[in-house]
Formats: C-alpha cells, sequence, structure tokens
C-alpha cells in the first residue's frame, strides 16, 4: 500500500478547524474579534507589563546607585527656617573645566507637593582662590551663592568630612539678585561617583 506525504500547510489548516469551530461556537456572530486578536491583546498587555515591572527595576537600581531608595531620608536642608528632607544624594564626578579644580560636587534631592528640590554643593577653586559654592532650587525659587567669593557678602560654610558633608550660606536669587534665602544642609556623601553630566 502507497502513502501519500500530506501536505504540512493542510495538516496544519486541518488541526486549526476544530479549534477555530469551536470559538465560533462560543460568540454571538456579531462580534469581529477572533481569536487571534485575542491572543494579540493578551500578548500586548503582557509586554506592557514587562517593560513597566523593567522601567520600575531600573528605576530602582539607579535610585540605590544615586544614594538611596525612594522616601528613604537621606538628609535635610533648611531654607529659611522651612526644612526639606532629601531622599537622594549623587556624589558627582567633578566637572573638569579651564581654571576651575572641583574636588567635591554633590546634588541633593528630594520632593514636596509633587516639585523636585534640588541643593548643589561644591567644594572647588577657581584661578587657584577657593570659592565654595551652594544652590537651592525649591518652592522659594532658585538661589546661588555666585561662587562664595571671599568679601562678596556671599561666604560660604562648606565642609566635607568623611562620609559627610554640613554647609549654609546666604544666598541670591538667581532672577533678579535682588532676594535672598538662609540655606543649611546636612548630606551623606555616597561613595560612587555617579557622572551627572550626561
Amino acid at each position: 500500500m502507497h502513502h501519500r506525504r500530506l501536505d504540512p500547510a493542510l495538516l496544519l489548516a486541518l488541526a486549526l478547524v476544530p479549534a477555530a469551530s469551536a470559538c465560533s461556537a462560543l460568540g454571538t456572530g456579531d462580534e469581529d474579534t477572533t481569536p487571534q486578536d485575542d491572543a494579540s491583546v493578551t500578548d500586548e498587555a503582557a509586554a506592557e507589563e514587562a517593560a513597566a515591572e523593567e522601567a520600575a527595576a531600573e528605576e530602582g537600581a539607579q535610585e540605590e546607585s544615586d544614594g538611596g531608595d525612594a522616601g528613604t531620608v537621606l538628609g535635610t536642608v533648611s531654607v529659611d527656617g522651612v526644612e526639606y528632607e532629601i531622599t537622594e544624594v549623587r556624589n558627582c564626578v567633578p566637572l573638569e573645566q579651564a581654571g576651575v579644580e572641583r574636588e567635591v560636587e554633590l546634588q541633593g534631592r528630594g520632593s514636596v507637593d509633587g516639585e523636585t528640590i534640588q541643593v548643589d554643593a561644591y567644594v572647588q577653586t577657581i584661578g587657584g582662590a577657593p570659592m565654595d559654592s551652594i544652590s537651592w532650587s525649591g518652592p522659594e525659587g532658585v538661589f546661588g551663592s555666585n561662587q562664595g567669593a571671599t568679601g562678596s557678602g556671599q561666604e560660604v560654610a562648606l565642609e566635607v568630612s568623611g562620609s559627610q558633608a554640613t554647609g549654609s550660606a546666604v544666598l541670591n536669587d538667581a532672577l533678579a539678585g535682588t532676594e535672598t534665602v538662609s540655606v543649611e544642609f546636612t548630606l551623606p556623601v555616597p561613595d560612587e561617583l555617579v557622572d551627572c553630566h550626561v
């Protein structure tokens, strides 16, 4: 007896006929949804969920490398007597710039009513003269210390000792330079350096 080989495409079609008829028996006939559409929607939902989980994992890893978990209070900043919690601290690779030698560059961040707050502290020399600097961005606005040049009226007291940085300064607003705020902070200094300038 001679056996004929069936074409693979024909075998596939025969295998799908019972599944297709079972699916059509479940429907009302008014629906335009096919089993392939349902599978496609399920696949898309699973892919979106996996992408969201991956993004959350990456964000968590970034927060850990940046110096803390979201919500963990690492340091504080006091601005004109109002205290803010810092939940993320980055020890930045110092920016290389002609005439500026930066030893330490810290960024401390937090959140108030959904808005990001940030304090920056720089231990640096400019043209060979020590000119440490502090800046603040928060509900009060954006303020800076104009490099804290001695005699500028904006002396910056900034000290990094081991794994902690403390500082204070009276800062001018960055727009008009007519308003001032008094800033004091205490921040940890993470061991890991992060490139903050990319």
